[in-house]
């Protein structure tokens, strides 16, 4: 009967899992940057972030709206100044970025979106409180207009670069 129950839960777990993954997948926008934008972005990660696009060939973004976009949402009310940053970043394929377009933010991990260079890159169309972007150092992306999950990061990263 303890099985029964367990295997019960398991396959309902299962299910959501691949809800959630199934609406992801509907979200995804996946396109190709201008030479223009790429080459404004790479100078900015570089200068303002010190992450070489180049070198790195991939990088994913946690990406925070202004807070006069999203007015019902609480996502900066959990960003504190003593906060360490999420774990995320141990198990996630890519080197990891956590921006926002928000001044005055005081968190040890979220950086201020200098210029709004992610946000007119990505984020100005595809309005959402949270989002992630995955990038390619040649301009494709992938972007969800919301948190997504690690696994779901590590699959739109082996989806740009082909490798697992």
């Amino acid at each position: 009967m303890k099985k029964l129950l367990l295997l019960i839960v398991f396959i309902g777990f299962s299910a959501i899992a691949q809800e959630s993954s199934a609406l992801l997948e509907k979200e995804k926008v996946k396109s190709k940057l201008s030479v223009s934008m790429l080459r404004e972005l790479k100078s900015s990660l570089k200068t303002n972030y010190g992450k070489d696009l180049d070198s790195l060939k991939v990088i994913a973004i946690y990406y925070y709206q202004p807070k006069v976009n999203c007015p019902n949402s609480d996502v900066y009310k959990f960003i504190k100044p003593e906060k360490e940053e999420p774990k995320d970043k141990k198990y996630i394929k890519s080197d990891l970025l956590y921006l926002c377009f928000e001044k005055g933010i005081a968190s040890k991990y979220i950086k201020y979106d200098v210029g709004a260079t992610v946000y007119n890159a990505f984020f100005s169309e595809n309005r959402g409180c949270e989002g992630t972007v995955c990038v390619t150092s040649d301009g494709n992306y992938i972007l969800v207009k919301s948190r997504a999950s690690v696994s779901t990061v590590n699959k739109f990263l082996e989806e740009l670069t082909g490798r697992r």
